[in-house]
């Protein structure tokens, strides 16, 4: 009989993990830019991933709704769109500004408030420098 470990516990949302450069092909290709020189997301598409989609508000400090995994929510430089993960060890966000044509990716190899206070304020200070 073959044991199989329970992957859910140690893999991200769907088993899906990618490196740094293959987030990045990502990122360009949610923003609408060419990866590999192929354009693989129309501009309707891209729209329709990045709607965000109604449901219920369940707290009154949820202020954001969800667009097939990206939190969409309005900030002083437009609409941003964030998805953020982690498995034991390590967090991972990242951010996209469309209007701007921005992208931001970090992560940090420990998985604790203090990371993960750390990740955030490097991405923001990111975006700070890239407008």
């Amino acid at each position: 009989m073959t044991r199989h470990e329970p992957l859910d516990l140690l893999s991200p949302s769907g088993g899906v993990s990618l490196t740094t450069a293959d987030w990045a092909k990502y990122l360009r290709m949610q923003m609408g830019e060419p990866v590999n020189g192929i354009r693989l997301l129309s501009a309707e598409s891209i729209q329709k991933l990045h709607t965000r989609k109604p449901r219920p508000i369940t707290d009154a400090s949820e202020t954001y709704r969800d667009g097939f995994g990206w939190r969409a929510v309005e900030t002083p430089l437009g609409e941003a769109l964030g998805h953020e993960g982690e498995v034991p060890g390590f967090y991972s966000r990242s951010e996209i500004i469309p209007s701007l044509g921005i992208a931001v990716f970090s992560a940090v190899n420990q998985l604790n408030d203090s990371a993960i206070a750390a990740n955030l304020a490097v991405t923001d200070a990111l975006i700070v420098q890239l407008t």
